[in-house]
């Protein structure tokens, strides 16, 4: 269910940036996480990158984040 919702979400940004009318003929798109390398969001999220670049024939640029930063606040959080 997780993954459809993620799917779903993603489609829907990807509508907003392909439906804005501007003169730049480059658009990028970043995405963070917080979640391992090896979990299957982060996998779907290279997975797509690769394949929205090769559709859109490089017009479009999706950039993922592994937020390990943010691992370590959330982990300091629990422990105080």
């Amino acid at each position: 269910m997780f993954n459809k919702k993620f799917i779903i979400i993603i489609f829907i940004l990807s509508q907003l940036i392909a439906g804005c009318k501007s003169e730049k003929k480059h658009h990028t798109l970043k995405l963070a996480h917080g979640l391992s390398t090896e979990h299957p969001v982060h996998k779907a999220m290279v997975f797509m990158a690769k394949r929205v670049s090769e559709i859109s024939e490089g017009k479009m640029e999706i950039k993922s984040t592994f937020l390990k930063e943010s691992i370590k606040k959330l982990e300091l959080s629990r422990i105080i």
